[in-house]
């Protein structure tokens, strides 16, 4: 009787512990931190569609992006688990607004503030000068507030037109040259987007310290067969200056490094 209870006892035992063996061991599940370092911009402009960037550690794609006056967001295509994309049009006024990150759940991960800023339109007031002379670089200044770099500056005929350094937001300068057309030439001012800021007008003419005219010539009175000297006054006369007279042979040039006074001589 001893016996047999204690082969019960001991095959009980013996089933228990196998039932232990085969119990298998549950790990806890590994909790994942989900973090947001960064979101950019912090300052757009209203009216503007603006594509915002969410930098962090396993984001997930069904996280809630919100900023106040920040309309139709939406998560862009191909975002990870460390960056993300969210783009919205942006309104109401401008100033200081609450933006947030949450999960599906609704828990807030993280807040941020975004500076709404009214859109910057630049206009031209006036450009300078409105006379230039042709065959000469000119440097216009155009006046106004507001205004960019990117701005296009074009006058008819006017070429190698190029910004020059100087310029600020109220000025901006270009230079060009218009080589030999004559005249009013139009103008304007554009924006990169191909607004129109101004339009204007550009009298060219010659410079008149430039023409090369002759005033006079003497003598007046010379003897035949007799060598003759001409002298020629006059403005911004050539080297190669050519003389001719009736009956007059054997003409040549006489040395004269002068631009106002030319000299030839013949019989």
């Amino acid at each position: 009787m001893k016996k047999l209870l204690f082969l019960s006892c001991l095959f009980t035992l013996i089933f228990a512990c196998k039932d232990d063996e085969e119990t298998p061991i549950t790990e806890p599940p590994v909790q994942t931190s989900l973090t947001v370092s960064s979101v950019t911009p912090t300052l757009i402009t209203i009216g503007n569609e603006v594509t915002f960037t969410v930098n962090g550690t396993n984001l997930t794609d069904n996280l809630s992006f919100s900023v106040t006056d920040l309309n139709n967001v939406t998560e862009v295509d191909g975002g990870t688990a460390t960056t993300r994309q969210y783009k919205g049009l942006a309104s109401g006024e401008a100033g200081e607004k609450d933006g947030t990150l949450k999960t599906s759940t609704g828990t807030t991960i993280h807040e941020f503030k975004v500076s709404f800023m009214n859109e910057i339109v630049p206009s031209v007031d006036s450009v300078s000068p409105k006379t230039a002379f042709i065959g000469e670089v000119t440097t216009f200044n155009v006046y106004g507030n507001n205004l960019v770099d990117s701005l296009q500056f074009t006058i008819n005929n006017l070429d190698s037109i190029k910004e020059v350094s100087g310029g600020n937001d109220s000025l901006r300068i270009f230079t060009g040259i218009n080589r030999e057309t004559e005249g009013i030439q139009n103008g304007s001012v554009v924006t990169n987007e191909g607004d129109t800021l101004l339009n204007f007008e550009v009298n060219f003419s010659v410079n008149p310290s430039t023409v090369m005219k002759a005033d006079s010539v003497t003598p007046k009175k010379a003897f035949l067969d007799e060598e003759v000297i001409f002298s020629i006054h006059g403005q911004n006369l050539p080297d190669d200056l050519a003389f001719n007279l009736n009956n007059l042979e054997n003409i040549t040039s006489v040395a004269s490094e002068a631009t106002n006074l030319k000299m030839f001589k013949g019989t």
